[in-house]
């Protein structure tokens, strides 16, 4: 999965124009984004205003909605707005997460492993002995038998 690559020098379209509001420069997009959170702030304040509500009540209520606005519009981190950021960080952590492939195996005993290597590095000898019977001893021993 692989994305198009947009150096940062090169400014899109139209909407990426910038307009100079007195101490910050904003582009058109940014503008658009708080246009669209004042309406709907402002529609969900008429409505609360007409439900015979205060009005300063009605402006603590509504405005979360355009503090998010805000945080949405001016989003930027290492130079990336929200919708990118977002983008970045879902291929980040989700979809490119390397595989991990679970080949089961036979673990080895430590205790194994360490009554093979004394067995292997003693050596044994085994000596085979005659036998040998002296007769005379033989007598000797029947005779106390008697």
């Amino acid at each position: 999965m692989s994305g198009v690559f947009v150096p940062k020098n090169i400014k899109g379209w139209f909407l990426n124009m910038d307009v100079q509001l007195w101490p910050i420069s904003v582009n058109l997009i940014q503008l658009l984004i708080l246009a669209a959170g004042a309406a709907l702030s402002l529609v969900i304040w008429q409505n609360l205003v007409k439900s015979w509500l205060d009005k300063i009540t009605a402006i603590i209520l509504v405005s979360p909605i355009m503090l998010i606005t805000i945080l949405i519009a001016f989003f930027n981190i290492s130079e990336l707005s929200l919708i990118p950021f977002v983008a970045k960080l879902l291929r980040t952590y989700f979809f490119d997460v390397p595989k991990k492939i679970y080949i089961p195996t036979k673990q080895v005993d430590p205790k194994d492993v360490l009554s093979y290597y004394i067995k292997t590095s003693t050596s044994q000898k085994v000596e085979e002995k005659k036998l040998e019977v002296d007769k005379e001893k033989l007598k000797k021993l029947y005779s106390f038998d008697d």
